[in-house]
């Protein structure tokens, strides 16, 4: 106790006591107030009373050491105050061993949290112990092995050295050494505070907060501690912290509030949130106190309720992934309500200051749960709480729960492979073929919702190097959320697939539409073609919005919903692009000039691609195209770059004729939508679409697919016969499925 600590201790065999001393302990005590306050606030005073103390120990010290500088005329400076001891102490005594690994089965107390987690010595008093697996040392930093004697006191006090009998890290020099400490035959009398055992360990607060240690170590038996000096053990922290930001990151993904933001971004805000558990009956927030952090709700069930006239009144109950104590930060008022956790298995929470909320509310400024929590009256808020946070049922209430357990969802929650006769989900039939899979309609046989499932093989995935692009799939769908795009439930993989669960558009799609002799005629009314064609722009104006290019706009990839709205699919081309890109992708009756010459393009290669799109829906084919010469795409490139001098306008629609040559101007400075989607909106092409009508979808669509149920596959016509190979997958250890 007292002493500064240049080491961490993990106990092998044996145990210690960590004592304090009476006077101590007497001196540094701390009434028990917290019965009547959250568990939060308390744990936060503890903590702050925890910090008082270590910066008291701390000055104490380094008066001691002034002091007896002076007394014996050496300058302070020249007395070396070195918070943190050299290693050159234990330097002399080591040498070369056999290695050793570390144990696998170690594992040791910590805390996930450093802003409200108590001290290891102080942790047995306040109950607030945790534990947690050490993954197995295959790490380079340097564990050495120590035995001592019973009674003996881990510090820095007197020791005396014996043969050498340890080994350290495999990665470096082996080098082993033995302590034997003097025993503390005089020491006065003190309180045992805990007892670590095999497993755990201690020593890590003063190691953290360059502080003296806050407890004594006796050997209470003949005992084995490895020990990690205090430049590996802030190694080994800030790759935990590097981990623990990217498990975060991934529960992020899973809060409505943050899927516009990019991997990265949310990486970032990662690092600013803790990690608090709870066991079941804590208050987590009380009524009447005033509240400095916000929480998202990720594992468990809490409690939310109100005390009035001294009854308390169940107002909701929040399930993950919700958050909670904004209303309160956003007011700067006392919570008007209380949040208890009801999990019989405890629950789990991120936290994020006050501070750092208030500045990511003001970047969020558009979202209806910060806007909802400032205007709303209490049960109001509490009712708009219940309806964004139902439970789930079925399919989508058993991810929910995998992925609120676990970092991932694995083959053992669900089971999707199509070679399976005993699935998940019940196969209705067959949507569409690609080149690494297919997307077949599937039926939940718990709640009979309809899903489309668009499963990849990892194996073509893997041989056609497209790892990368798959995830970028998932990650674009993330981040949009618009009635005019596909949307994205969840993700899933197993050993050999991964997969899309996303909503079904059994409308069929426009290049169906197009070729059908049923519908073309109807496409080419003004009305028709008029409101499709609004859709697409709503569509790219959200992903603009978000910088998003999609860079592969084609009739295949416009689908129409029941309804009768059209909505954008397949993100397998989108990319973030702040600036330019220069990836040459697409369809090639679709590309830009910009793309061709691969001088780097931006978000204008979509409204080219919407002025090929119109000539299409009009015609019935493409510009840069014609049946009758050849097809290849070196063929198309060049007619591309040639322009529209050479393309005839089967049609004497002026508006329709001006809008598509505007769209198709080969300088993208020049081409309609440098001023953004609502100078495309403005377009006389559109003056009879009411564009407040459509974005909120109040419009009766002038066609409706003729759909004579909600599972009717006659708007598609896929072969089965056309099926990908099956190529097995190697894990080739990248680990790129991870997040899905």
């Amino acid at each position: 106790h007292g002493q500064y600590g240049g080491r961490f201790f993990i106990v092998e065999s044996g145990s210690f006591e960590l004592r304090i001393e009476d006077a101590v302990l007497e001196s540094d005590s701390v009434t028990n107030t917290y019965s009547t306050k959250s568990e939060t606030m308390q744990r936060m005073q503890r903590k702050q009373h925890f910090l008082q103390t270590l910066v008291h120990a701390r000055d104490e010290q380094e008066r001691e050491q002034t002091n007896a500088a002076q007394t014996s005329g050496v300058t302070p400076g020249a007395a070396g105050l070195e918070r943190v001891p050299s290693r050159a102490f234990f330097m002399d005594v080591l040498e070369r061993a056999p290695s050793r690994h570390f144990p696998d089965e170690m594992v040791r107390t910590h805390s996930d949290d450093t802003v409200v987690a108590l001290d290891s010595e102080a942790r047995d008093q306040s109950h607030c112990s945790r534990r947690s697996s050490v993954p197995a040392p295959d790490v380079a930093f340097p564990l050495v092995r120590m035995i001592s004697d019973p009674a003996s006191n881990i510090g820095h006090g007197n020791r005396r050295h014996s043969e050498t009998t340890a080994a350290c890290s495999p990665r470096l020099s082996p080098k082993a050494v033995t302590f034997n400490c003097l025993p503390d035959t005089d020491s006065p009398s003190s309180t045992v505070l805990g007892v670590r055992r095999r497993g755990d360990s201690f020593g890590e607060m003063a190691l953290l907060y360059h502080a003296p240690r806050t407890s004594t170590a006796v050997a209470r038996e003949d005992s084995v501690v490895w020990w990690v000096d205090q430049e590996s053990f802030r190694r080994i922290m800030l790759g935990k912290a590097q981990s623990r930001a990217e498990r975060v990151a991934h529960e992020l993904n899973q809060v409505d509030l943050f899927q516009g933001l990019l991997s990265h971004e949310k990486l970032q805000l990662a690092q600013n949130f803790l990690t608090l558990t709870f066991k079941e009956g804590d208050w987590i927030v009380r009524q009447g106190e005033f509240q400095n952090v916000w929480y998202i709700l990720v594992a468990g069930e809490c409690c939310l309720s109100r005390t009035v006239d001294q009854k308390e009144e169940e107002l909701v109950t929040l399930r993950p992934v919700t958050h909670f104590g904004e209303r309160a930060l956003l007011r700067e008022t006392p919570s008007e309500f209380s949040v208890k956790a009801v999990s019989k298995d405890g629950v789990r929470c991120l936290v994020l200051d006050g501070p750092t909320f208030k500045e990511l509310a003001g970047l969020l400024t558009e979202d209806s749960d910060f806007r909802r929590a400032v205007e709303d009256d209490l049960l109001e808020f509490a009712r708009y709480k219940g309806r964004r946070n139902q439970r789930l049922a079925g399919l989508l209430g058993r991810l929910q729960q995998a992925r609120t357990t676990t970092s991932r969802v694995t083959s053992g929650n669900l089971e999707l492979d199509p070679s399976l006769s005993q699935r998940s989900l019940d196969r209705v039939g067959l949507l569409g073929v690609g080149a690494f899979g297919a997307v077949t309609l599937e039926r939940d046989p718990q709640t009979g919702k309809l899903f489309a499932l668009k499963t990849l093989s990892k194996g073509l995935v893997q041989k056609h190097e497209l790892q990368e692009s798959v995830k970028n799939e998932r990650e674009i769908m993330t981040m949009i959320d618009s009635p005019f795009t596909g949307r994205l439930h969840t993700t899933f993989q197993d050993d050999n697939y991964v997969y899309f669960l996303l909503e079904p558009l059994l409308g069929g799609d426009l290049h169906f539409l197009i070729r059908c002799p049923e519908t073309c005629v109807m496409l080419r009314r003004p009305n028709m073609h008029g409101f499709l064609l609004a859709c697409v722009v709503c569509a790219l104006a959200h992903l603009h919005e978000r910088n998003i290019v999609f860079r592969d706009l084609k009739s295949e990839n416009v689908l129409l919903a029941s309804n009768g709205y059209a909505k954008v699919c397949d993100f397998g081309f989108s990319k973030f692009v702040l600036g330019r890109t220069f990836t040459l992708c697409g369809t090639p009756e679709y590309v830009a000039p910009e793309v061709i010459k691969s001088e780097g393009y931006d978000r204008m290669v979509d409204w080219w691609a919407l002025g090929v799109l119109t000539f299409e829906v009009i015609c019935g084919d493409t510009p840069f195209s014609d049946p009758d010469e050849d097809p290849s795409p070196v063929f198309i490139f060049h007619r591309v770059m040639a322009g529209l001098e050479h393309v005839k306008f089967p049609f004497d629609d002026s508006g329709a004729i001006s809008f598509i040559k505007a769209l198709l101007q080969r300088v993208p400075g020049k081409r309609l939508g440098i001023g953004g989607a609502m100078q495309v909106k403005r377009h006389r092409f559109f003056q009879r679409v009411d564009f407040a009508g459509v974005e909120k979808q109040e419009l009766e669509a002038p066609y409706v697919p003729p759909l004579v149920a909600e599972d009717d596959l006659s708007m598609f016509d896929s072969d089965g016969q056309d099926l990908p190979e099956y190529v097995e997958y190697i894990p080739d250890g990248s680990n790129w499925d991870a997040d899905f």
